[in-house]
């Protein structure tokens, strides 16, 4: 057994080591692994984004409340984790028509909380109201954006995967029972011979 293993492993490498680097670019393209390194890629960016944010939001909350540097991680920890997932259950909701209501809520409360202090933070050493301050403003506010933003990209790439994986299985079923058809209508030849036979 390890003998016919082994030599079905190695013809499964050698053929697809013929295969050209095209045609296995356009087979990984085809069959859903890029879809899901484009959702791989998103979520990492969507993680890099929050974490910097962590920092900008601890040093906002720390200098702006006078409070101590551990408790305005905390509270940068629930303020921009809490969007994300709000943002998330606020996709979620939208997909299947529930009520997005409370989850837009948070998210527009947090997305304020979080923009204000990235903005705090960006600008706070520079000259108010010069141009480095209105880019740094804008590049701070836009970072809540960006996360529901990708956000969206994510859902819509999970959603168009399950359409075709759905649109693939009815195919499928639709084929077999093409495939069935011929078998019952031969199964019913001989009665309906024997029943052409009777009236006869």
């Amino acid at each position: 057994m390890t003998d016919v293993s082994f030599v079905s492993n190695h013809a499964n490498h050698v053929a697809t080591q013929k295969t050209s680097f095209p045609v296995r670019i356009y087979q990984w393209y085809v069959d859903g692994s890029y879809d899901q390194m484009l959702v791989k890629a998103a979520i990492t960016i969507q993680l890099i984004l929050l974490s910097l944010s962590l920092i900008h939001q601890t040093n906002a909350v720390s200098q702006v409340t006078g409070m101590h540097w551990w408790l305005a991680f905390m509270q940068a920890v629930v303020q921009d984790f809490g969007l994300f997932v709000a943002e998330l259950v606020l996709i979620r909701f939208q997909q299947t028509g529930r009520s997005t209501i409370w989850a837009a809520l948070f998210v527009v409360f947090a997305a304020l909380a979080s923009g204000s202090g990235n903005v705090f933070d960006f600008t706070q050493r520079l000259v108010p109201y010069s141009v480095n301050w209105w880019l740094s403003a804008c590049y701070g506010a836009s970072v809540p954006l960006q996360v529901l933003l990708l956000g969206k990209m994510v859902s819509q790439l999970v959603s168009e995967k399950k359409s075709s994986r759905a649109a693939a299985t009815a195919a499928a079923s639709s084929k077999k029972d093409v495939a069935a058809k011929p078998k019952e209508s031969k199964k019913e030849s001989p009665k309906a011979a024997a029943r052409s036979k009777r009236d006869a």
